[in-house]
């Protein structure tokens, strides 16, 4: 997972940006993310917009990543048995950054 490091201030973000929203500075550095993290906290959409109205319901999250960098995405599988703070990895990535939960 391709990420970047601002040059100013440190601050990382997934994906790409032009300009730090910390900062204001446009310098950044490429950075590697291997797409472990924690949930922060998530929410299971029932009524989606239109483009995804066959894939409901599904879950949205907000993870951060072992980097420290926060990303949202979806996580798969059941919503029963998701919780803050539990761990995910990154299964793909696309038009969304799916998830799945750590097992082990």
């Amino acid at each position: 997972m391709e990420g970047i490091k601002c040059r100013g201030c440190g601050r990382l973000y997934v994906p790409p940006m032009m300009t730090c929203i910390s900062c204001g500075s446009n310098e950044f550095d490429r950075v590697e993310f291997e797409g472990k993290g924690n949930i922060v906290t998530y929410t299971v959409i029932h009524v989606p917009t239109r483009e995804y109205k066959d894939e409901a319901p599904y879950t949205v999250a907000i993870i951060e990543l072992e980097e420290g960098a926060k990303i949202t995405g979806r996580v798969k599988g059941d919503p029963e048995k998701l919780a803050i703070g539990k761990s995910v990895k990154l299964l793909s990535e696309g038009k969304y950054y799916l998830f799945e939960l750590v097992t082990s």
